[in-house]
């Protein structure tokens, strides 16, 4: 099964977020911290894989959150080492966390996803990315999202 990385950042849509973004938005507790995106992304990809949802969002002082997975529908899906599903955590300065293949677990749930719009939870425990100078595990609790594509 394919890994994916996701760290992609951007905007668009129609669905203003309650920070102002206008694709919608996504909130979490980061070791008990809130984390309300400004800018909030979600795209669906067709590969030979199966199509690739992946979903970020950026707080004001840069701290990005991702995730991705192959798309079967509404569900949960599981980060595991068997499982293409995956999340990235960057704060400035670089240090970067992961739910992968590699390390860290997590679920997304999704309880809406249609051609233009997806709704779900999320949840992550994640371990430090090599290379980039994070050290311990970070807890992403709470998580949830509401975005157009």
């Amino acid at each position: 099964m394919p890994c994916l990385m996701v760290t992609a950042l951007a905007c668009g849509g129609d669905n203003t977020g309650p920070n102002g973004q206008t694709n919608g938005d996504m909130t979490a507790k980061i070791d008990g911290s809130s984390f309300s995106s400004v800018a909030t992304y979600a795209t669906r990809n067709a590969t030979n894989a199966g199509t690739i949802v992946a979903l970020s969002g950026a707080e004001a002082d840069g701290t990005a959150l991702g995730f991705g997975f192959v798309d079967a529908g509404p569900g949960t899906y599981t980060v595991s080492a068997t499982s293409p599903t995956n999340a990235t955590l960057i704060e400035p300065g670089g240090h970067a966390w992961v739910a992968s293949v590699v390390g860290g677990s997590g679920s997304v749930t999704i309880t809406t996803l249609d051609a233009t719009h997806i709704v779900g939870t999320f949840a992550f425990s994640m371990a430090p990315s090599a290379g980039t100078g994070a050290t311990g595990t970070r807890a992403v609790t709470q998580g949830a999202f509401d975005v157009k594509f």
